[in-house]
């Protein structure tokens, strides 16, 4: 779900970090964190297999694609699924390059890029995405950052979460689909084969450790691309680890009381 809030009063940030604030669906000066149970992706053929051919997967996208957001947008429209809604609404395209960016652009819905995709070509995709936006729509467009996070009241207590995720995620890559591994089991493994190269580039997509260095990072991202929100999707084998870290990132960005409790149940 989306929760916003005024932006909070300045702060140290870390190095190179700055605030994540600006204009958003013409609401001036505003902060936007989302939380996500899960996040899906999209992208072109291309994209996709630039995609699996980085991870080992044997995923494909589908060849009419392009097609299928654009009969989404019809259905959503007016004369599409009836009963109209009284609130008509809000189609996102989640994607990791510039040729889904230049889609959303064209059909004139948000977009979000999904950073823990791919961690190269967010800032291109977004000027692709504003630009194709204005002429189709001629309003201004923002997006969303979509991240991975793990964050915890201490950097080392983050590090247990995210252990687990890394090792569920290079197992994903290499063909073993399973329920994230307990910390337990995390603890036991001993790394063998490919998975040791598969996390280390998985660790790149993770944002984690203490609130303060994931603040730092967070904010720093939202502005080397240019964005005001932030898509959060976190991962962890104890749910109530995924909620402390919702929580954590609820008061480290400083949301309204009214919000938070939102926030951190998405």
């Amino acid at each position: 779900m989306s929760v916003s809030h005024t932006a909070p009063p300045a702060r140290a940030p870390g190095p190179g970090a700055g605030p994540a604030t600006g204009a958003a669906n013409g609401s001036p000066n505003s902060r936007y964190v989302w939380c996500a149970p899960r996040a899906a992706g999209s992208g072109t053929r291309t994209n996709a297999e630039r995609m699996c051919g980085r991870c080992g997967c044997r995923g494909r996208a589908a060849g009419d694609f392009p097609q299928r957001p654009a009969e989404l947008r019809t259905l959503l429209g007016a004369g599409g699924v009836v009963p109209h809604p009284p609130v008509p609404p809000q189609m996102w395209l989640l994607g990791a390059g510039r040729e889904s960016a230049r889609l959303a652009g064209l059909l004139g819905t948000d977009f979000a890029f999904g950073h823990f995709f791919s961690q190269a070509g967010g800032p291109e995709a977004f000027d692709d995405y504003r630009s194709q936006f204005r002429r189709t729509t001629g309003r201004p467009a923002g997006g969303a950052l979509a991240v991975r996070v793990v964050t915890a009241d201490i950097a080392g207590r983050a590090e247990e979460p995210a252990q687990s995720l890394l090792l569920w995620r290079a197992r994903k890559d290499l063909g073993q689909d399973a329920q994230l591994p307990s910390y337990e089991t995390t603890r036991r493994h001993r790394w063998t084969g490919a998975e040791p190269e598969r996390a280390r580039v998985h660790r790149t997509a993770l944002v984690s450790g203490a609130p303060e260095q994931v603040y730092a990072v967070l904010t720093a991202l939202a502005a080397a691309h240019g964005v005001d929100e932030l898509i959060v999707n976190t991962l962890t084998a104890d749910p109530a680890d995924r909620r402390r870290s919702y929580e954590l990132l609820a008061e480290t960005f400083e949301l309204p009381a009214d919000r938070r409790e939102a926030a951190v149940t998405a």
